[in-house]
């Protein structure tokens, strides 16, 4: 864990920590699911448009990717990643989930 990472505090808590560049791997512990905030979305499928808000139908733009698989907290109740975008205009969320293949 980086030495400026911060913890939140509450029964699930999530690491964020800086990344050099606008998309790149995480540094997550080996094994366990590889969640991102903020960039361009790793998809796991066929690369799409980014979901249009219900509210203004303008694009949402991409938020953090929730991965399916073993966290330090448990399994995930989904295997494939969800793929959350905001609009931050309506306050609405959009979500996308994508299974994996294999």
């Amino acid at each position: 864990m980086a030495a400026n990472a911060r913890v939140l505090p509450g029964e699930r808590s999530l690491v964020l920590e800086p990344s050099p560049a606008a998309y790149s791997s995480s540094t997550a512990q080996q094994g366990f699911a590889q969640h991102q905030v903020g960039g361009l979305p790793g998809w796991i499928t066929e690369s799409e448009p980014h979901p249009r808000c219900p509210g203004c139908e303008t694009a949402t733009p991409y938020l953090v990717t929730v991965a399916g698989g073993l966290t330090p907290f448990g399994e995930m109740p989904f295997h494939g990643n969800l793929y959350c975008f905001w609009c931050d205009t309506c306050r609405v969320a959009c979500l996308l989930l994508r299974e994996r293949d294999w």
